[in-house]
C-alpha cells in the first residue's frame, strides 16, 4: 500500500465560570465532560475525557477534547462553602449536549444551587442486645451516613432528593444481619422510620446442558453471579457448586435488588433461563425479607 493519508483532527478547548445564587465565584468544583451509558440496566453519566476545577475566581479550563456532543458536568461533591459563617453545600448542574467543532474553543458557564437538607430519622430494632448496627441513606447522588444511638435510633442528614434507600446492617455472631426500605426524600424532615434486621438470603439455582454431540463444558466455560444494582447494598455473597457443577447457592445475600449474570464462552450460549418457574424481566428482581429464591 502506499500514499496512505492519515489527517489529524485538532482538539478543541472547553472553558467558563461557576457562579452561585449571588454571582460570586465558587471555588473547588470539580468540572468534567460526561456521556449517559447504561449499567447494569440503568442510564448513568459517566466519565468520557477532560476534567479540570474552579480556581480562587471560578474559572475552569478542560483542554485537549474530542469534536463531537458531549455533556459537561459541575459537581461540588456535595462540598459545604462558608457564607456569613455558615456552611451551605452545593449540588451538581450538567449542560448539553454540546456540539464541539475539532480545533475550536468554546465557553460553559455553571450556576450552582444551594442544597437544603433534610433530616431522616427513625430507629433499628433485631438483632442480638447490646450490639450497634449501622445505616447508610443510598441515594443516585451520593451515600450519607449517620450515628446511632444506645436506643438505636438514628439521625442522617441528607443533601439528596428524590428515590433513596436505608440501608441498615449488623451481625450475629458469624451471620451479617440487614434492613433495607425505600424512602422518597422531598422537602421536609422524614420521622418514624423503623428498620428490622434479618438473616441473609439463600439463592439456589440449576444449569443444565443441551448438546446433540454429547459434549460436557469445563468449570471454565461457564460462571454465574449475583450483582446488587445499588453499589451500597451491603453484601458478601459466596457462591458454592455441586460436583458436577450441575447446581449452585448463593449465600449471604442482602435482600435487594440485584441482576443474574451466567456467562459462558463459545460455542456455548444460553438457550433459556426462569426465576422461580417464570422468566425474569431485563429489570432488577427484587429479594425482599427472609426467603430461598430458586433459579434455573
Amino acid at each position: 500500500m502506499h500514499g496512505v493519508k492519515l489527517r489529524l483532527t485538532p482538539q478543541s478547548v472547553v472553558t467558563g465560570r461557576i457562579l452561585d445564587d449571588f454571582g460570586d465565584p465558587i471555588t473547588g468544583v470539580q468540572v468534567a465532560m460526561m456521556a449517559p451509558l447504561m449499567i447494569s440496566g440503568q442510564r448513568q453519566m459517566v466519565f468520557t475525557g477532560g476534567f479540570g476545577a474552579s480556581n480562587d475566581i471560578g474559572e475552569y479550563r478542560l483542554a485537549g477534547l474530542a469534536g463531537g456532543k458531549h455533556t459537561f458536568c459541575a459537581n461540588s461533591g456535595v462540598r459545604a462553602v462558608r457564607i456569613q459563617n455558615s456552611w451551605v453545600p452545593y449540588g451538581e448542574q450538567c449542560i448539553g449536549p454540546i456540539t464541539l467543532a475539532a480545533g475550536f474553543n468554546t465557553t460553559v458557564d455553571f450556576q450552582l444551587h444551594p442544597i437544603p437538607s433534610r433530616h431522616v430519622r427513625g430507629v433499628i430494632s433485631g438483632g442480638p442486645d447490646g450490639a450497634t448496627p449501622q445505616i447508610v441513606l443510598d441515594c443516585g447522588s451520593g451515600t450519607f451516613s449517620g450515628g446511632v444511638g444506645a436506643d438505636r435510633a438514628f439521625d442522617i442528614v441528607s443533601l439528596a432528593s428524590g428515590a433513596c434507600t436505608l440501608i441498615a446492617s449488623g451481625f450475629d455472631e458469624t451471620d451479617r444481619l440487614t434492613a433495607t426500605l425505600q424512602v422518597q426524600i422531598g422537602s421536609e424532615d422524614i420521622e418514624g422510620l423503623h428498620l428490622h434486621l434479618e438473616k441473609s438470603l439463600s439463592i439456589s439455582g440449576t444449569v443444565k446442558t443441551y448438546s446433540g454431540a454429547g459434549m460436557k463444558p469445563g468449570a471454565s466455560q461457564f460462571s454465574v453471579s449475583l450483582l446488587p444494582s445499588s453499589r451500597n447494598i451491603p453484601s458478601s455473597i459466596q457462591t458454592a457448586w455441586n460436583d458436577d457443577r450441575t447446581a449452585f447457592t448463593f449465600t449471604n445475600v442482602t435482600p435487594g435488588n440485584y441482576h443474574f449474570q451466567f456467562t459462558a464462552t463459545p460455542p456455548l450460549y444460553v438457550r433459556s433461563a426462569t426465576v422461580a418457574g417464570s422468566r425474569p424481566s431485563r429489570t432488577p428482581n427484587s429479594l425482599p425479607g427472609q426467603g430461598h429464591r430458586i433459579l434455573k
